[in-house]
């Protein structure tokens, strides 16, 4: 057998496969501006307000992000690694999608990093009337500090602010009159563990009014479950994987990543799998074996993925 490796790498940023949502029902007397430029987010000696069973944020299989706060819910997509706003939907009766992604935050986070983006939409409201939207999502640099959520829960984690300005219009003609529409804002503030799509606290106002601070019940345990590795941590990783081709099967190994869960396969040009095996990166070094008996001779595309929330993929060509 004839062995010829082309290494193609390409780094591919998705979203996780599995669904997840956590409960926000607590309201908390909110952070002040002094502790917002802080490091350290102490919510243990907030005072709780009510409780609320009607608040969540969840993540969808298809990479579909709600905040839902009773009555109003906001929605994101997971576009690859970055997080964009996607449209909100008021009761049952007012919804609007925006008609292009406006990008709100980038996984893994990192402190330092902004965003700012225009974007339009249409919605309808009372089921019959038609609405176009035009706002700008902008997001402060995130911040890493310390968020304490009770005595003796104290968690690494990054808060980052974004605030939505937008004007709406009911679409009576062709022709739409943006002058003299007031415009409405949304500010939020949200805490993430690091490695974690969904926040474990938000606050939120609309349009310069009061503050809300919503948690979680209790620290949530599923907040660790997920690991996502550094960028260039992942590159390091998989630019040094070691593959080798034999007569009858196809060799890989990874090096070390404590919890982190690799998997491999090979796939021919018509889009069948073979192989697929998974392995947790705890040893110093971690080895696949595929076999290849019975397939076929020519070229197969190696895949090499880094799971987690944001899973990442590396491609090899290898002629078989």
């Amino acid at each position: 057998m004839s062995l010829r490796l082309f290494i193609s790498i390409a780094l591919l940023w998705g979203f996780a496969a599995s669904a997840q949502r956590l409960a926000l029902p607590v309201e908390r007397v909110p952070f002040g501006k002094e502790e917002m430029v802080s490091d350290l987010w102490d919510a243990s000696v907030k005072s709780e307000l009510a409780i609320h069973g009607a608040r969540y944020v969840s993540l969808s299989p298809k990479g579909i992000v709600r905040e839902c706060f009773g009555d109003t819910t906001d929605m994101y997509l997971l576009v690859g690694d970055t997080l964009c706003f996607r449209g909100y939907t008021v009761g049952r009766d007012i919804g609007v999608l925006t008609d292009s992604a406006a990008a709100i935050i980038c996984y893994p986070l990192s402190a330092g990093r902004s965003f700012s983006s225009d974007y339009t939409g249409t919605g309808l409201a009372f089921g019959e009337v038609a609405m176009a939207c035009r706002g700008h999502a902008a997001t402060d640099a995130a911040r890493r500090g310390r968020f304490v959520f009770a005595p003796g829960d104290t968690v690494d984690a990054f808060m980052y602010r974004e605030s939505r300005t937008e004007k709406s219009v009911f679409v009576t003609s062709d022709t739409l009159i943006w002058d003299n529409v007031q415009a409405s804002t949304v500010e939020i503030i949200r805490w993430n563990v690091f490695g974690t799509i969904l926040p474990l606290a938000l606050q939120r106002r609309c349009d310069g009014g009061e503050w809300h601070l919503f948690m979680a019940e209790n620290l949530p345990e599923t907040v660790f479950e997920e690991t996502i590795l550094e960028k260039p941590s992942c590159q390091k990783l998989l630019s040094e994987a070691k593959v080798s081709v034999g007569a009858t099967t196809v060799d890989i190994t990874l090096g070390q990543a404590p919890g982190v869960v690799a998997e491999a396969y090979i796939v021919d040009v018509s889009g069948n799998i073979f192989g697929r095996m998974s392995r947790t990166l705890d040893e110093p070094s971690t080895s696949f074996t595929i076999t290849t008996a019975g397939l076929s001779h020519g070229s197969y595309m190696l895949v090499i993925v880094i799971e987690g929330a944001v899973p990442i993929t590396e491609k090899r060509m290898l002629v078989i």
